[in-house]
């Protein structure tokens, strides 16, 4: 009876060890292996498990003890499109899917204003829109005319610029200005705005107009205007006349940088006497293209090389990235995306620190697009959407390598706009056809792409996208000029 007992107990002792290690026995083989597990998190939680059919519960969950091999999830909730996907199982490993999206069935639309919208550009926080529409409100004196309801002022056939507070849903003409209570540069042609360029406080702008005109604009409290272009010219003694791809410096919005003349330029406006406003240069010369890019200027060289430098703002010190031996004559042709990444016409181009090389990743581009979590860069062609990793992702599922590839939209429908979903950074939202989808970037078996908003063909269809993680939501700008916003708070 005692060695019965010992034999017993070894027997269990040795069980509870092997299964405390997650070790299980394959019936199939007639084995012990050790298991795997599945680890599932999703947007919204509480959403159905399903593994090879069989019901495990809701997310978020980690389920343990199974056998290697692939098996098929489902993920799903009431009234919320399906999530699908065969993931596969290895020994003494987790997988993991942090970022499972469910996205309703039923979205709705609202207008955002009664105005329709011929141009717009959102705040780099998120918060703003400054949109360009044909309608402008009259002056109203407020002594003689009280108006309590904004949506009573009268208006007139002009073109206006107007922000949109996307918190508060304010809505307030900054040009022409309605109560003048200071003298304002007048902007022809507000028609033909080409371009916004945002101060990094979000509480300036500068107005490009038919592309060679530039206007500086205050969003504060006395919407001043000033035509950048005329002060340049008189500041430098009549001899820069066409200034060109202006940027906010972005630790002193009162700093604007500029190229003329294949030369860069610095001009530091006095807001409170603009003939004290200083003009600076050249601070580089023989640029063709620039960006600020964490407190760095890269810039592109036409001389004596064409080649890629970085350069501290003090202009402390410079140093050459790369050449670029095949880059044409043309000055406009080139523009910098990030640190190794150039578009040349409408090709773009990955510099490979590892085999020093340049390289063509994709042709007819139309848009890049960083993510907010600075680790991924999609690019829009009118076919295709494609993505590359930045940096190298080993933190977390799936693993990346550095300058990885995938393409997560491919279609024989145009693709009209396209940007990230920052909620997860893990997924497109794109316009193609008369559809409104959102895809992710997740390319293990198939890549799910889920409906967000259909739009009837023929009617007031989307053209262009911006996104608000501040409030949450959607805008969609139509064929017809109506912003439209879709509330995709999950």
């Amino acid at each position: 009876m005692f060695y019965v007992f010992l034999f017993l107990f070894l027997v269990m002792a040795t069980s509870v060890v092997f299964y405390a290690q997650g070790y299980i026995f394959d019936w199939k083989n007639k084995k012990i292996i050790p298991s795997g597990a599945f680890y599932f998190k999703s947007l919204p939680e509480k959403a159905d498990i399903y593994i090879n059919e069989k019901y495990y519960g809701k997310t978020n969950k980690f389920i343990k003890r199974l056998l290697p091999g692939t098996y098929y999830v489902k993920i799903n909730k009431p009234n919320y499109w399906e999530w699908q996907k065969s993931l596969e199982i290895k020994s003494k490993l987790v997988t993991e899917v942090k970022n499972v999206l469910l996205i309703p069935k039923e979205l709705f639309l609202e207008q955002m204003t009664k105005f329709d919208v011929k141009y717009c550009s959102i705040s780099n926080n998120q918060e703003k829109l400054l949109y360009l529409t044909d309608k402008s409100a009259k002056e109203v004196n407020p002594i003689t005319q009280k108006i309590a309801d904004p949506a009573r002022i009268p208006t007139v056939s002009q073109y206006a610029l107007r922000v949109l507070d996307l918190l508060e849903n304010n809505d307030v003409q900054v040009y022409p200005f309605i109560e003048k209570t200071i003298i304002q540069e007048n902007i022809p042609s507000l028609k033909n705005l080409s371009g916004i360029i945002w101060a990094k406080d979000d509480k300036k702008v500068i107005l490009n107009i038919g592309g060679s005109n530039f206007y500086f604009l205050d969003l504060k409290d006395d919407f001043r205007v000033i035509n950048l272009r005329n002060l340049i010219w008189t500041l430098s003694n009549y001899k820069i006349y066409n200034p060109k791809n202006l940027l906010f410096n972005p630790q002193n919005s009162n700093e604007i940088f500029f190229i003329a003349g294949q030369n860069l330029y610095l001009l530091n406006l006095n807001l409170t006497n603009l003939t004290s406003s200083v003009l600076e240069g050249p601070i580089i010369s023989n640029v063709l293209s620039y960006k600020i890019i964490n407190n760095n200027i890269y810039f592109v060289s036409s001389f004596p090389l064409k080649s890629f430098y970085r350069v501290s703002q003090n202009l402390s010190s410079f140093v050459k990235l790369f050449d670029i031996p095949f880059l044409g004559l043309k000055e406009d042709n080139v523009s910098i995306v990030n640190e190794d990444i150039l578009m040349i016409e409408d090709s773009l181009y990955l510099y490979d620190d590892q085999t020093r090389e340049i390289k063509k990743i994709a042709d007819k581009v139309v848009k890049t697009e960083i993510s907010s979590d600075k680790e991924k860069l999609f690019w829009q062609t009118p076919k295709e959407i494609g993505v590359i990793w930045l940096v190298p992702v080993s933190a977390k599922q799936p693993l990346r390598e550095k300058n990885q590839i995938i393409f997560p939209v491919k279609t024989f429908k145009e693709i009209k706009d396209a940007v990230w979903y920052p909620e997860t950074n893990e997924h497109i939202i794109f316009i193609v056809d008369n559809e409104l989808r959102i895809v992710e970037i997740d390319d293990r078996d198939k890549i799910n792409s889920m409906l967000i908003q259909s739009f009837v063909e023929s009617e007031d269809l989307p053209k262009k996208l911006f996104y608000s993680k501040k409030s949450q939501s959607l805008y969609v700008l139509t064929t017809k000029d109506k912003l439209l916003e879709i509330n995709l708070k999950i």
